[in-house]
């Protein structure tokens, strides 16, 4: 099913006219939004912005655009299309380029790992499935990273080399905070102020439970 999918989704790309997803950029902004199933997101090696692209059940409607500066604007939903639960996407982003990711779930479940992209920003909003988030980066690039709680619940692990700094803005859930101390603002790790780039999170809790761990 999955190399069906791939199939099927290289045919719709090379249908689109202008450029493909699959070629090296200088810089990428992404949007993902998916109603239902499984997303799976991580990195790899490569200088394209997107290096692949595969899973099952309903395929994403596909959107790119490059810009004469090598910008990429990619944009994967299924949006209009009939949900499946068993949906699953497999997304690959390449790591040579900073990646601007923003993605949107309703009721579908996320394994997000971003060890191995060169993370820009990141802005998540959660619906009612569980989240699992890594945040690393294969070079010190600070970051920020948006986080809209849902009803699932989310677990974020961030690389404990990096500094980061943890805004909790309240609601009906709860957070669980572990390895991070109070400075009277927000929530900081070991490496804050002394390691070569900082995450900064801000964490708007929903209705599912929180917890912000390092690896």
């Amino acid at each position: 099913m999955i190399a069906l999918l791939s199939l099927v989704l290289a045919a719709a790309v090379a249908a689109t006219p202008g450029p493909t997803p699959y070629v090296p950029v200088r810089s990428g902004e992404v949007w993902i939004s998916m109603t239902e199933g499984v997303l799976a997101v991580h990195g790899t090696r490569g200088r394209r912005l997107l290096e692949g692209l595969g899973g099952r059940g309903v395929t994403p409607a596909v959107g790119f655009e490059l810009d004469a500066n090598g910008h990429g604007r990619l944009n994967l939903t299924d949006e209009g299309r009939p949900t499946l639960r068993g949906t699953r996407w497999n997304v690959v982003f390449g790591d040579a380029a900073p990646l601007a990711l923003h993605v949107r779930l309703v009721r579908a479940k996320g394994r997000i790992d971003l060890r191995r992209v060169d993370l820009a920003s990141l802005d998540l909003v959660q619906g009612d499935g569980d989240v699992n988030l890594y945040v690393g980066g294969v070079r010190w690039r600070s970051a920020r990273i948006d986080v809209q709680g849902g009803r699932g619940n989310l677990d974020l692990r961030i690389d404990r080399g990096f500094g980061a700094r943890v805004f909790v803005e309240s609601g009906p859930g709860r957070v669980d905070l572990r390895g991070f101390v109070w400075d009277g603002e927000a929530y900081v790790n070991a490496a804050y102020g002394d390691a070569p780039a900082t995450y900064t999170v801000v964490l708007r809790l929903g209705e599912g439970r929180v917890r912000v761990s390092e690896f």
